[in-house]
């Protein structure tokens, strides 16, 4: 049995940090590391539905508007449609097709009446010296159309001007104070050179389409929720890539992705959701300063392909569960941290460094973008004493004096992490694995390239760990490494070391001499943790470095 990472990596650099082989014995099985989508369930089903898209790209087009935009002037063929100098505003339902550019002017949306206004975007170039190009001020829905073959620009002003100090919107190049759907083939570019690109204040769904942002601030934003189920979007943004932030209801507040790809490169976050968000589908690529993807409630994946190539944590939320999908993850802190947000990241850290190297106790604001992890963690050259018991190659037990396999004194949170299927594959200059609560592993494949300083772990986990099914792989220092629970159902090994060279290879064998796991360490390494259904508790298993024996242990579980 081998288990291989994601097709692709982004850079050569996170190739090889990352696994390079993972094979067990023949004649093996072990757990599906796929899922279907349902399998997210526990973080959609308290989320409001968006609204229906379902007839969004079809019309009639013999009932179309013609708007010819013409330097700072439109012609009109139709009704419905006011023309002042250089502003154009719709002002009842229907389909406009909208041709021809304005060189500072402005198209708005002013529609009390039920029903949905639709604007084709047949190659239009939208700049505004003053405010956001496209406005929707009032509308029951609003859809833009991005025909096949067409290309359209927006571009908002440097610094809007308001008609009082009360006002503060429009705030993005593209902004709706109504539910927004964006969709078809053509391309369409959003700069956001004040505040955000792409804005709406209720609901934002994206179909298709070939959607280029750059924002000052955000990328992105739905505030009720932010749905992406297709097109190919590349996100640049100063603040968060994609985000959702009602924070006021629990149904809402959250960020969905089901089909697409995405490439977002973000000041702050990935993705920022005041709730859930949820990958169902598609492939996202995302590199961040501050957290990967972020939700404040839950983060579900059950399918498709996430690769944050850089941030300082990548996976971040109170829940998170990972049923399915190909997930590799870079981190310059923590590579999954299962906690309560910044106030607990920050506890995560201070509860890390070694009590003569913790920092001055300040914690960053919420709105204030991390530093990334401490630089005075200790190396190896500071490296704490190894705990008792691990001289002869063997790990620790998991105990209440925060050796090896225990959380130590500090805190179990409402905080939860289950891992039932899927490749995740994390390489973290913090911890690897990190839950302020409990993980729960039924499936899946999990390789962790974890820390090489001693105040961090390749898995830190504050409350229990079990694991039933799936592989789990985990390298890293040995000053706070841990383990799964003995109360584990299936098998666990860990090995504690002197410390080792990156590229040295690890293998782990059965009594027999039979290969259970082989392991090119991208950095260098002290301890060795691994689980999966060929690791039978009771047994002894040996772990070898270039071909040399380290050390024999015999595996815990239940």
């Amino acid at each position: 049995m081998t288990l291989h990472r994601p097709r692709t990596l982004p850079t050569a650099a996170a190739a090889a940090a990352l696994v390079v082989g993972l094979t067990a014995c023949s004649g093996s099985t072990t757990p599906s590391a796929s899922s279907s989508p349902a399998a997210a369930t526990a973080a959609t089903t308290e989320q409001s539905e968006p609204h229906d898209t379902t007839d969004a790209l079809t019309w009639d087009t013999a009932a179309e508007t013609a708007v010819v935009l013409d330097g700072d002037t439109a012609q009109v063929d139709g009704d419905s449609v006011e023309v002042d100098g250089s502003t154009v505003t719709v002002t009842a339902p229907g389909t406009y097709r909208l041709s021809g550019s304005l060189t500072d002017g402005q198209v708005v949306v002013d529609s009390a009446a039920d029903g949905v206004v639709r604007l084709v975007l047949d190659s239009v170039d939208l700049a505004s010296s003053t405010s956001a190009p496209l406005v929707v001020t009032e509308a029951d829905e609003v859809i833009v159309v991005l025909p096949e073959g067409s290309s359209s620009t927006l571009t908002d002003a440097v610094t809007y001007v308001y008609p009082d100090a009360e006002t503060d919107e429009p705030n993005a190049a593209l902004f709706s104070t109504a539910n927004l759907t964006i969709g078809g083939d053509g391309a369409l570019t959003v700069t956001g050179r004040s505040n955000d690109a792409i804005a709406a204040k209720d609901g934002l769904v994206i179909l298709g389409g070939t959607i280029t942002v750059d924002a000052l601030d955000d990328g992105i934003r739905g505030k009720d929720y932010l749905v992406v189920a297709g097109g190919t979007l590349a996100v640049t943004a100063g603040g968060d890539g994609l985000k959702a932030d009602n924070a006021d209801d629990a149904a809402l507040g959250y960020v969905r992705l089901t089909g697409g790809t995405l490439d977002v490169t973000a000041g702050v976050d990935g993705i920022d959701a005041a709730t859930d968000v949820t990958v169902t589908g598609g492939e996202l690529t995302v590199a961040a300063d501050d957290d990967g993807i972020h939700a404040d409630v839950e983060l579900a994946i059950s399918a498709g392909s996430v690769a944050v190539t850089r941030s300082s944590e990548g996976l971040e939320a109170a829940q998170m569960a990972i049923s399915g999908g190909d997930i590799s993850v870079v981190a310059s802190d923590d590579g999954v941290n299962v906690a309560g947000g910044a106030t607990d990241a920050a506890t995560d850290q201070a509860a890390d460094a070694p009590a003569d190297t913790a920092g001055d106790g300040d914690a960053h604001a919420a709105d204030e973008m991390p530093e990334g992890p401490p630089t005075d963690r200790p190396t190896d050259a500071t490296r704490p004493a190894r705990p008792e018991g691990a001289t002869d190659g063997t790990m620790p037990e998991r105990g209440s004096g925060g050796g090896p396999g225990g959380g130590g004194d500090s805190a179990v949170g409402d905080y939860h992490l289950t891992i039932s299927g899927g490749t995740l594959l994390i390489d973290a200059g913090g911890d690897g694995l990190d839950s302020n609560g409990t993980v729960d592993m039924t499936g899946g494949s999990v390789v962790v390239q974890g820390p090489t300083n001693n105040g961090n772990g390749a898995i830190d986990v504050n409350g229990t760990f079990t694991i039933s099914g799936g592989t789990l792989v985990a390298v890293g220092s040995a000053g706070m490494a841990e383990k799964p629970d003995d109360s584990s159902t299936q098998g666990v090994v860990a090995f504690a070391l002197d410390t080792q060279p990156a590229g040295s290879v690890v293998t782990v064998v059965d009594a027999d001499g039979n290969e259970v796991v082989t392991l090119e360490a991208a950095k260098e390494l002290g301890s060795v943790v691994v689980s999966s259904p060929e690791v039978t508790a009771g047994e002894d298993y040996t772990a070898s470095i270039d071909g040399s024996e380290v050390g024999t242990t015999t595996a815990t579980g239940s």
